[in-house]
């Protein structure tokens, strides 16, 4: 594994384990997942961290654009194909002992269609998506430059490529293959939020 070229410290740091876990002379088996977020049917998460910080910045307005490159991808995987693959893996350690499992949609999202589906709902903010060349964030309001600083911008890199992530081996090993990830799921997030009163419904 590569010791650069990441686009985050989280991303450095899952590198830096993965080796640890190469060299320990245990048997191992290594599980990727992507960008996890809630449950394929009902949207459902225990907590909302991370990427939903920054979503939640987007929707209420409080971020209003993102620098983003054209034809970037989001490659989200809900939370229970993740939970189940690892589980399914553990279970076939025989097999699967000395491999690399990427816990993917292998559907990635477009960022436009992202920013479309949050769009969709009238009360919530559409980010503005703009050419990293031209965004600049010392040009932003004071409050948004500092939320986009401390929060949004960690994720900035997100909408700016188009990862592409190959589950053949755990579909080989399990069987198992990603629900759907598009709008509708989107929207079952977003739904989600509201229910429970992590975002605004009006």
């Amino acid at each position: 594994l590569p010791e650069t070229g990441f686009a985050n410290g989280y991303e450095a740091s899952k590198a830096a384990g993965e080796r640890l876990v190469r060299a320990s002379g245990l048997r191992w088996a290594v599980a990727r997942p992507s960008i996890v977020l809630g449950d394929s049917a009902s949207g459902a998460i225990r907590q909302f961290d991370t990427t939903y910080a920054a979503f939640k910045l987007i929707a209420e307005g409080r971020v209003c654009a993102m620098p983003a490159t054209t034809g970037a991808t989001l490659d989200f995987v809900p939370i229970d194909h993740v939970a189940q693959g690892v589980v399914a893996i553990a279970e076939r350690m025989e097999q699967a002992a000395g491999g690399t499992f990427h816990l993917v949609s292998g559907q990635p999202l477009p960022v436009e269609r992202f920013a479309e589906a949050i769009g969709s709902y009238a009360h919530f903010h559409q980010p503005a998506l703009v050419p990293p060349e031209q965004f600049d964030p010392a040009a932003l309001a004071p409050l948004e430059r500092r939320l986009f600083r401390r929060i949004a911008g960690l994720y900035a890199s997100y909408f700016q490529r188009d990862p592409r992530f190959d589950d053949a081996a755990l579909r080989a090993l399990t069987g198992r293959a990603c629900p759907p990830t598009g709008e509708a799921y989107i929207r079952r997030l977003i739904d989600h939020c509201i229910e429970v009163g992590f975002l605004p419904a009006e």
